[in-house]
């Protein structure tokens, strides 16, 4: 058993009980029934996340609403932001990280009644999206307004990096699953940069405008997934860019994708991806992602599960009981990957001192030089 959570214009927050069994061929066959309907929030939800614990949803009228998914009830409010919600992370069990239009990303204690921690600030418009590298030690920000791409030292919780961005203007930015690229995506083009030499090492095109985008893995291989205004669903390899799959998922705009690992109790692989997919049709779809050729890296969607909302649908998650926790990963490639990430992070944080060093030594050079040419022309 899992539940998927939606947010939509009216205001509401939808929650779904989704319930697996298998048919007398011993398909997989999943239905659902409503969990909660709530009213918390005064304004849009604009964005949705869930750990094992709660679930956060985020508004425009600037709070965050918690909600225990074991009660199916809504716990409380975190105020802090002036401005309307843009995106939400859980990083760890212990915390939450928002990012909102005032310019700036909050770090609270993820609890009942939890306090604002610390407050990130740099950027000078609206933080569109945020990502925390697996490590835990990074943090990216964008904001379009001001055309920046922000890094975080988040052990400190200071910006240590600003990269301009003429080009495009990136509305989403997140970390491949291993940590070692990290994606950035415009209206109509996506990115996928390398971390240790912060290069792109590549760039694609859509061509409808791009509504939403996340990450995953599909038989341990990583991709993106993004969702475009013409209702497909489109899915490509990382770092390599190659179109592993698209297809048509809803009549309307793909408003918000949740790629996640079928639970164990659905007795489905946990190397297989399911997509969860929010549209402003008003449908939730769950798409299973079946292979179709391994060695031409050619998937396919197929629809496992329908819910008609009625509403215009903005966001969406899925959320596991503790007992049945999403596993995305196998224990011993996990725990190599941890430390890749670790070692990743601590090299770039340590590269960002070095070049501020060598900039304020330049600096101080320049400050003597300068010196030493008004003696000789006073």
């Amino acid at each position: 058993m899992f539940k998927i959570v939606a947010g939509c214009y009216e205001q509401l927050v939808l929650g779904y009980e989704v319930i697996s069994q298998k048919t007398t061929n011993e398909d997989l066959e999943l239905s659902w029934k409503s969990a909660f309907t709530d009213h918390s929030q005064q304004g849009c939800i604009k964005c949705v996340a869930s750990n094992d614990t709660f679930v956060a949803t985020g508004s425009s009228d600037e709070t965050i609403c918690l909600y225990d998914l074991q009660l199916d009830q809504e716990l409380g409010s975190l105020v802090g932001h002036r401005g309307a919600i843009n995106q939400l992370v859980f990083p760890d069990k212990k915390h939450l990280i928002s990012c909102s239009d005032d310019g700036d990303i909050c770090v609270w204690e993820a609890a009942v009644d939890g306090s604002l921690l610390k407050t990130l600030k740099g950027h000078k418009g609206p933080v569109t999206s945020f990502a925390i590298h697996p490590s835990g030690k990074l943090g990216i920000s964008a904001s379009m307004k001001d055309g920046t791409l922000r890094t975080w030292n988040m052990i400190i919780g200071r910006s240590v990096y600003v990269k301009n961005f003429k080009k495009h203007q990136i509305e989403f930015v997140r970390w491949s699953k291993d940590g070692m690229h990290y994606i950035t995506a415009s209206q109509h083009f996506v990115q996928i940069y390398e971390l240790d030499s912060a290069k792109c090492v590549h760039e694609f095109e859509s061509g409808n405008a791009i509504m939403t985008v996340e990450v995953t893995q599909i038989n341990n291989k990583a991709a993106v997934v993004f969702g475009d205004s013409g209702g497909n669903i489109n899915i490509y390899s990382i770092p390599d860019g190659v179109c592993m799959c698209k297809y048509k998922a809803h009549e309307n705009r793909v408003k918000s994708v949740y790629p996640f690992s079928p639970p164990p109790s659905c007795g489905q692989s946990k190397n297989g991806c399911w997509i969860a997919s929010a549209s402003s049709d008003g449908k939730i779809i769950v798409w299973k992602v079946n292979t179709l050729s391994v060695e031409e890296k050619t998937y396919e969607g197929y629809q496992i599960l329908t819910i008609d909302t009625g509403a215009r649908l903005t966001c969406v998650t899925v959320w596991c009981h503790t007992d049945d926790q999403i596993d995305d990963a196998d224990p011993k490639e996990g725990a190599v990957t941890e430390e890749k990430t670790q070692i990743m992070s601590d090299q770039v944080l340590e590269s960002t001192k070095k070049k501020k060093l060598r900039k304020r030594k330049n600096n101080e050079v320049a400050d003597v030089d300068t010196f030493k040419k008004s003696l000789l022309t006073s």
